[in-house]
């Protein structure tokens, strides 16, 4: 009995020692390590959460491509995260994303346009730089591409090719007209003149020139060529204080405004037209020549003849004649280029970074391959996949041979200067202003730069 007595106490003394132990490898809370999730986790073995997106775009895909909307949902599979996704159009963008601003409810990843438009953003401390994540994706980008804000930070992921101010010509409008690609500002008049003389003897209502300009922009960059024709530096020694508005080139380009004006250069109405609207009238072919930028040339060589379009430079309005022609060239935001950003109240950073470095990467790829782009990515292995049409080609030439850049004049100064210039610009359009009040109230504008 008393042998018995000794074994159960001793089964005792084993299973009390066993107890003890068991309950200080289960004291969790004293181990600092414990506290995250792993094999010792009540939660181990479950899924981690996926990465949600928002996404918020103003892509228009007929103008882009396709590729702008239909690669996000595709990218969002293949790193495995959720997305909410809006591309609602420009101006229910502009609106939805002022708001955000305001609110400081910005979504995860937002499309920018570059230049001045970006300092809200930025200056709020709303975004994200995003140099670190560039750089640990490997994406080389091209340096016009890659430019940091003044501050010595990237914030803007790039994910669309350079808009170029160029001047798409109609040849069989030409050719009916009687006249050749022009390269002088007389060009130009007698183009405007053999117009006028064709639709009176015909009954027709062809424009020479073709864009409204109810959209202040289209206006504004047409007399900023104007200008940047006659001198190529007369923007920058404007901004500097080397000369002023009412110097006499920004004088004679506002005259230039008003002479085509007063030609009959211009549609009907083209005061209340919109750029989406006098786009769609131009592919019909109702204009001899079309002044825009060359973010719309996937959609003229899609929706006309390619051999029947050409791309060129604004035809040359300096006396005497430029002998850089062609290669002194304005496009839209040579300091902060438009692209993507990312929200500094986004809940998975690293991932909507990942998610737009992405985007931007095959973007750029289809615009190479598919489109004839020349790219905002450095990737010699990206090759044509066929023969572009001509004027994709003229266009592809015309940013490889540019020799200078001027930026839209919107895009490098603050919105209390741009919006009160575009609308002054527009008014020199529609004659509300003579060329001499308008360099005058263009002085009081620029001198608050």
């Amino acid at each position: 009995m008393k042998r018995v007595s000794k074994k159960i106490y001793g089964i005792v003394a084993i299973l009390m020692a066993v107890i003890v132990m068991l309950s200080g490898c289960g004291a969790a809370t004293d181990n600092p390590v414990s506290d995250k999730k792993g094999q010792d986790s009540p939660d181990a073995g479950q899924d981690t959460p996926k990465a949600k997106i928002k996404v918020l775009v103003s892509y228009d895909a007929k103008t882009l491509g396709p590729h702008y909307v239909d690669l996000w949902p595709k990218i969002v599979d293949e790193l495995g995260y959720e997305m909410e996704f809006e591309n609602p159009g420009t101006e229910a963008f502009k609106t939805k994303i002022k708001v955000a601003l305001a609110g400081n409810e910005l979504p995860d990843v937002f499309s920018v346009w570059g230049g001045s438009y970006l300092e809200p953003f930025i200056d709020s401390k709303s975004v994200l730089p995003v140099q670190d994540y560039i750089a640990d994706s490997g994406l080389d980008y091209q340096k016009a591409y890659a430019q940091p804000y003044k501050d010595g930070n990237m914030y803007v992921i790039p994910s669309k090719d350079e808009a170029y101010a160029v001047t798409y010509v109609n040849m069989e409008l030409l050719k009916l007209i009687g006249k050749e690609v022009p390269r002088t500002w007389d060009d130009l008049l007698g183009i405007v003149e053999a117009t006028n003389q064709y639709n009176k003897a015909n009954g027709t209502t062809y424009a020479a020139i073709g864009p409204g300009v109810k959209d202040r922009w289209v206006g504004e960059v047409l007399y900023t060529v104007i200008v940047n024709s006659l001198d190529k530096d007369a923007f920058d020694k404007m901004m500097s204080g080397e000369i002023d508005m009412t110097d006499g080139v920004f004088l004679e380009a506002a005259r230039r405004i008003e002479k085509l004006v007063s030609m009959g250069a211009f549609p009907n109405g083209f005061l209340q037209m919109a750029s989406s609207e006098t786009n769609e009238i131009f592919t019909t072919g109702q204009y001899v020549l079309y002044p825009h930028q060359s973010s719309v040339l996937k959609k003229f060589v899609a929706g006309m003849d390619p051999e029947s379009l050409q791309v060129i430079p604004f035809p040359d309005c300096a006396t005497p004649a430029d002998p850089n022609y062609g290669k002194n060239l304005m496009n839209g935001n040579n300091k902060l280029m438009p692209g993507l950003c990312i929200s500094k109240k986004a809940e998975f950073p690293d991932e909507a970074a990942k998610l737009a470095l992405r985007f931007s990467e095959e973007a750029n790829k289809i615009n190479v391959m598919d489109f004839g782009s020349a790219g905002y990515i450095i990737d010699e292995s990206l090759k044509p996949t066929k023969d572009f049409p001509t004027p994709i080609k003229q266009h592809a030439e015309l940013v490889k041979n540019v020799d200078h850049l001027t930026s839209y004049w919107f895009a490098a100064v603050d919105a209390g200067v741009g919006e009160p210039w575009r609308d002054l610009t527009q008014k020199l359009y529609g004659q509300g202003v003579t060329p001499e009040d308008f360099v005058k109230e263009a002085q009081k504008i620029f001198s608050k730069k």
